[in-house]
């Protein structure tokens, strides 16, 4: 799986946009899919690739530690402080990232091995934003589960 292009995968609640984390012109196609800036209020969800990771990207307060255990992965995205020794191009415009871990069957198990951000999908006008990217830069996940025979 190439997730250096943006990609639609299942959620809980939504289906979600998904680009590694390490694509800098994936994550870039986000932003403009997105319509966001460097100076947006809205930070892109970083899905790391476990629980016990999660402190490589933000400061876990006491109290969000119960919620992690309790909810992660489930339907939350916790809002927390960004931890100042993660540095990426795109997460350091911020001072607080959302982490999120899914829960879903058929949220693909790759993207646990490659950590990525996500932005919810909608079916909308951004739906042909996509494919005014570039269409070979965007794929979606059910367009990936079809074995070749």
């Amino acid at each position: 799986m190439n997730l250096q292009t943006v990609t639609v995968v299942p959620t809980e609640t939504v289906e979600g946009y998904a680009v590694a984390l390490s694509s800098r012109q994936g994550i870039l196609d986000l932003m403009r899919l997105k319509d966001r800036d460097f100076n947006s209020s809205k930070v892109f969800t970083l899905v790391p690739e476990s629980k016990k990771a999660i402190s490589k990207y933000v400061i876990i307060p006491d109290g969000a530690k119960n919620l992690i255990n309790q909810y992660i992965p489930g339907e939350i995205t916790l809002i927390l402080p960004k931890n100042p020794n993660f540095k990426h191009f795109y997460y350091d415009h911020f001072k607080s990232i959302g982490i999120r871990i899914p829960n879903h069957p058929l949220f693909p198990k790759w993207c646990f091995a490659s950590y990525f951000c996500q932005s919810t999908w909608r079916h909308s006008k951004i739906h042909h934003r996509a494919s005014s990217i570039n269409n070979h830069r965007f794929h979606h996940f059910s367009s990936m589960c079809h074995s070749s025979g």
